[in-house]
């Protein structure tokens, strides 16, 4: 094998693995961060990563805490409502469509959209996961 060919191959496996390592760097930083966000949705998550941030004081610790935990609930409450009337909207959108829609393109909603969509379980057991 001449010294080109060498070369070539050694640039070419270069470019792949940087490639590859890129894409991996990628999805784990992406991870963390909807990891983070996610986290927020539950009262633990809330307050430690709102601790996180404001990083309280020794003397404000307790103040802050006690802040957070309000909050927690109160944004705890407002989110299993909006859950619930999302939830609802669903129901009332599946019941409108189902006339209309032929048989075939009801099972294509519900596999792609119902089943699998935003609002399924799969989606719940994800965010119980950051709980």
């Amino acid at each position: 094998m001449n010294i080109k060919v060498k070369t070539t191959l050694i640039l070419i496996g270069t470019l792949i693995i940087g490639i590859v390592l890129g894409a991996m760097l990628n999805r784990a930083l992406m991870h963390m961060r909807i990891k983070g966000f996610l986290s927020i949705r539950t009262h633990k998550g809330f307050v430690e990563r709102l601790e996180e941030i404001i990083q309280p004081s020794t003397p404000q610790k307790k103040e802050v805490t006690a802040i957070l935990d309000k909050y927690a609930l109160q944004f705890g409450a407002m989110h299993e409502e909006f859950k619930g009337r999302v939830a609802s909207l669903l129901d009332s959108f599946k019941t409108d469509l189902t006339p209309v829609l032929t048989p075939d393109q009801m099972k294509v909603m519900e596999e792609k959209f119902f089943k699998t969509g935003p609002f399924h379980d799969t989606h719940k057991s994800r965010d119980k996961r950051h709980d």
